[in-house]
């Protein structure tokens, strides 16, 4: 019988598993529902184009190193920020990594109105030696305060 502590270490080892390029662009396709036609129109709308056939191979063959161009058009394309898909395509994240990276991509596409309320809310956590749980608690808060 497993046990829930068990179950947690295992997932925690999952989830700080590397993910490699393809997968991550194969999973974030899939999780936005998006044919390889669409992702192709989708950079090409926003002036750089790559194939279907292309991305199919960066799916599959993860030995693939697509240029810089080709990088921007497919992060376009999924609608992904640029940094986070050239960052991706360098080395493989951890989940935990891959987090981090998401919400420093996130933080720099706010009004630096909004950038200010959450470097507000870490010095604010910072100062108080807030835990995790505790973040959480006052991260809804604050969400319930900016409506």
């Amino acid at each position: 019988m497993k046990t829930a502590r068990s179950t947690t270490k295992r997932f925690k080892r999952v989830r700080n598993r590397p993910e490699r390029f393809s997968s991550f662009v194969r999973r974030i396709r899939n999780e936005k529902r998006l044919s390889l036609v669409d992702v192709s129109k989708r950079s090409a709308l926003s002036g750089m184009h790559i194939s279907g056939s292309y991305i199919n191979r960066i799916e599959r063959n993860p030995k693939l190193n697509p240029s810089a161009y080709s990088l921007k058009a497919l992060a376009l394309g999924l609608g992904v920020p640029v940094e986070e898909v050239l960052t991706r395509a360098i080395r493989p994240l951890t989940a935990d990594e891959a987090e981090q990276l998401s919400f420093i991509t996130r933080y720099r596409e706010l009004s630096s109105q909004r950038q200010s309320l959450v470097a507000e809310l870490i010095e604010h956590w910072h100062s108080q030696g807030s835990t995790k749980a505790q973040a959480g608690t006052l991260g809804s808060l604050a969400h319930s305060s900016t409506r």
